[in-house]
C-alpha cells in the first residue's frame, strides 16, 4: 500500500508551539506546521510583531498568539 506524503506526516490533532513566531523563521514553521494540519500557536515579545505574523497566515488557520516578556 502506497501511503501519501500528507497521511505521513499529518499533524492532523497536533498542536505545534512556535517561540520567536514573529520572525521570518517562525513564520516559516507556521505556515508549514499549518500546511500539515497542526493548530498553531505564535509565541513573541512585541504584540505589533505578532499581530503582523498572524495577518501573514491564512485566514482560515487556527493561530493563536501568546505575548510574553523579555
Amino acid at each position: 500500500m502506497v501511503m501519501m506524503l500528507d497521511e505521513l506526516f499529518s499533524l492532523r490533532g497536533k498542536v505545534a508551539l512556535i517561540t520567536g513566531g514573529s520572525g521570518a523563521i517562525g513564520q516559516g514553521a507556521a505556515g508549514v506546521f499549518i500546511e500539515l494540519g497542526a493548530r498553531v500557536i505564535l509565541a513573541g515579545r512585541t504584540e505589533d510583531h505578532l499581530e503582523a505574523a498572524r495577518a501573514a497566515l491564512p485566514a482560515d488557520a487556527d493561530v493563536q498568539t501568546v505575548l510574553g516578556d523579555a
